[in-house]
């Protein structure tokens, strides 16, 4: 069952244990999260717009570091690059020596780990759910159900960019209301297979609870619904 992030919006996973801050891991985490963080600045491809990554292999194989960071497209590089540092910093504070670490903001994913190859580890869910209370429940669970879908194979099948991503609309109820809907993977996973696994772990964390907006993340994916298009500042 996901874990709710109120104000703690970081991960450290404690079975990997820490590194000592003046090791070769140690150096190769910090270089790699400067690294990933001035790459958010630049244009990317549309294919790969909001995603940043760096790999630092210096020294053996075990101490080889991944770092990620991905925004929400829709972000400018400076919106994306403020995202990012927000939420780097409560993360380099509450895991400062965990060899496994992931932070979401809003917009935003920061993650570091261990470099190895196919290694998909949606280790944690977590969620973010309004107070706001819709009327009409039933018409929300039928038409979250019916855009989860669409929305996720949209992503999955990569026709639109960037890749494993997708946004969506729906009206439901009377008097009608818009519906909007985001998801998206982290393009280091092996492909749509696993972004469609990861769609569907959060798919089972969807209970039904009228709430107007929800966000569900993991390390590797995440979606967000609400009832105002938050592609746009309010």
């Amino acid at each position: 069952m996901g874990q709710p992030l109120s104000n703690d919006n970081c991960r450290c996973k404690k079975e990997l244990g820490t590194f000592q801050p003046n090791s070769t891991y140690g150096k190769n985490v910090k270089t790699a999260l400067t690294t990933v963080v001035n790459e958010t600045t630049k244009e990317k491809s549309p294919e790969e717009k909001g995603f940043s990554v760096e790999i630092i292999d210096d020294g053996n194989k075990e101490d080889r570091v991944i770092a990620i960071a991905l925004c929400a497209p829709w972000l400018t590089p400076n919106d994306c690059l403020s995202c990012v540092n927000n939420t780097l910093a409560p993360l380099q504070q509450k895991c400062p020596n965990h060899k496994k670490a992931a932070a979401w903001g809003h917009t935003c994913l920061v993650r570091y780990e261990p470099f190895s190859l196919g290694s998909y580890d949606p280790w944690f869910v977590a969620h973010e759910i309004s107070e706001e209370k819709v009327k009409d429940v039933k018409g929300l669970e039928k038409a979250l159900s019916e855009l989860f879908l669409n929305v996720t194979d949209e992503a999955i099948e990569g026709d639109i960019l960037p890749v494993l991503y997708a946004f969506g609309t729906k009206l439901y109820g009377s008097p009608s209301q818009h519906l909007f809907m985001s998801a998206q993977c982290s393009l280091d996973i092996s492909g749509s297979a696993e972004c469609d696994d990861c769609f569907n772990l959060i798919y089972k964390e969807m209970k039904p609870s009228g709430a107007s907006a929800v966000a569900i993340f993991t390390p590797i994916c995440y979606m967000r619904y609400a009832h105002h298009d938050f592609r746009k500042p309010k």
